[in-house]
């Protein structure tokens, strides 16, 4: 083993030149490191050692593993210039701690157990210094970006076209229509090639946020139900979905304010708080419903879609410059209309593909908040 390859050979030597399927094996030259053996009986390199270990002291992995992490360590020792290696003699008196061989099992049961997540991060970190090289200011802007262009996450075949869920969407907005559950709503102009601002995957689809959410629905509660009150100063502006809440009785604040429920999407409409980002899903509500800021505009989606996704595309740079630009108002006092937001043209993923987008985006964004500190 020297350079990150293996070498076979057909020479017949004496049996302490062979490793067997299993064998911890080190390199002490070009590519340091262990490995084990998995494979047949095969003569090894003589540049490598075949460490030799009393099983009821070590428990195989457990050494790899020390191994591994030492060769960091391992390299200052080593000598020559032509061919760097590590002598006998600088590895001898390595100090290796030893717990008790059942403690060495939990601990590499644990290794192999956080693994996975170690080189997850690991992608997902370096993913986020390209990005940081790309746009040094705006990493986060820029992944949310990325997020909603369907660039972020690979698109399968498997989960579908979002012109599918399109249809189980209506089909769902009517029956709660005809229920009653949802204020019947203004059919929306069709979407021109003027209004498109990107390219998206051709299993997307673009729509009207008016298609697949009810803005600024009401809510019908008892006057003596306990319900959630929150004025703009709790919910959290940024990054996240995070908000507090006071307790009242739905008299007190039926009237007057921004009405929510549970699993509503609330953001703010109001200048500077909208471009701060101050948006939250609802979740947790006193009794599972709420009213709050009149500053406040409110989707409700017609079916389970990931709300998430769409949390975070209206935290995306695209929504919030377009916003901005069609703001009414005094200055000071501008705010996104109910029609801004209704005929918003927005991308539509398919729904597991909108998890996957979530899932990349969370991991992301923590590594990105790293870099910048």
């Amino acid at each position: 083993f020297t350079n990150n390859s293996w070498y076979y050979s057909d020479m017949e030597l004496e049996d302490s030149k062979y490793c067997n399927n299993g064998d911890l094996l080190y390199a002490w030259s070009a590519s340091f490191g262990p490995k084990i053996w998995d494979g047949d009986k095969t003569i090894f390199h003589y540049h490598i050692w075949k460490i030799d270990f009393d099983s009821q002291i070590f428990y195989r992995d457990y050494l790899y593993w020390f191994l591994l992490q030492d060769v960091t360590i391992i390299k200052k020792s080593t000598t020559g210039s032509t061919m760097v290696h590590v002598s006998m003699v600088n590895m001898r008196p390595r100090l290796i701690p030893i717990p008790p061989v059942e403690e060495q099992k939990r601990i590499v049961a644990k290794i192999e157990e956080l693994l996975p997540y170690v080189e997850k991060y690991d992608k997902a970190y370096t993913e986020v210094e390209e990005l940081n090289k790309r746009f040094p200011n705006d990493m986060q802007k820029s992944i949310l970006q990325y997020a909603i262009q369907g660039k972020l996450v690979e698109q399968r075949e498997e989960e579908g076209t979002a012109e599918e869920l399109y249809q189980q969407i209506q089909e769902e907005k009517k029956v709660l229509v005809k229920e009653g559950k949802a204020k019947k709503p203004k059919k929306l102009m069709r979407i021109t090639e003027d209004e498109i601002p990107y390219d998206i995957p051709e299993n997307w689809k673009w729509i009207r946020l008016g298609d697949i959410f009810e803005i600024n629905p009401r809510n019908t509660v008892n006057d003596d139900t306990t319900v959630s009150f929150i004025p703009m100063t709790l919910i959290e502006d940024g990054y996240r979905s995070e908000f507090s809440y006071e307790t009242k009785s739905w008299g007190e604040v039926k009237k007057g304010y921004t009405h929510f429920r549970e699993g509503d999407i609330v953001m703010a409409k109001i200048t500077p708080c909208f471009q701060n980002l101050k948006s939250a899903i609802m979740l947790n509500l006193e009794n599972g419903v709420g009213a709050g800021t009149t500053e406040l505009h409110v989707l409700r989606a017609y079916n389970d879609i990931c709300l998430e996704f769409f949390l975070w595309f209206i935290k995306s740079p695209t929504f919030v410059s377009t916003c901005v630009s069609k703001m009414t108002g005094t200055a000071g006092q501008q705010r996104v209309g109910t029609d801004t937001i209704t005929n918003y043209v927005a991308p539509l993923p398919p729904l597991e593909e909108q998890r996957r987008i979530v899932l990349k985006i969370e991991e992301m964004l923590p590594h990105c908040r790293q870099l910048i500190k």
